[in-house]
């Protein structure tokens, strides 16, 4: 497939003169030495990616916006705290378990809880509890 794609075909074409390119013409004497970069190609190099870091303006998707009194982001959404069922535990090994009161299963990881917590069978069993505690 990838020699049918066009922007494949186009980046083997670009490789193919960049080791053309790099390929030079042997001399007659050649030098066992590095050629030496000069020092004000590296001035100008590290001029221009100064000048480019001074010009560089940030996206307003990228910006961070802070209050100044509460020092919370403005983005940040509260989180969301389910449906009151699950508790977060300390597994003694450093990791965290995911409890659900509901159903009475224990999670390995946060996704799963999540994924548990979406499911047909929890809201049920949350439904369950529900009643119960307003019938009591």
């Amino acid at each position: 497939m990838q020699h049918r794609d066009p922007r494949y075909k186009h980046h083997q074409a670009k490789l193919r003169a960049l080791r053309a390119s790099s390929k030079k013409v042997p001399t007659s004497a050649p030098s066992a030495t590095p050629p030496v970069k000069s020092v004000q190609t590296e001035r100008q190099k590290e001029d221009a990616r100064l000048r480019a870091a001074e010009e560089y303006e940030e996206q307003t998707w990228q910006r961070l916006h802070l209050d100044p009194l509460s020092g919370e982001s403005e983005d940040d959404e509260p989180e969301d705290e389910g449906d009151g069922t699950g508790v977060r535990m300390d597994d003694g090994q450093g990791g965290e378990i995911f409890e659900c009161v509901a159903c009475d299963k224990t999670f390995l990881s946060e996704a799963s809880w999540e994924n548990h917590e979406r499911s047909k069978k929890h809201k049920q069993a949350v439904w369950r509890c529900d009643l119960m505690c307003v019938l009591c």
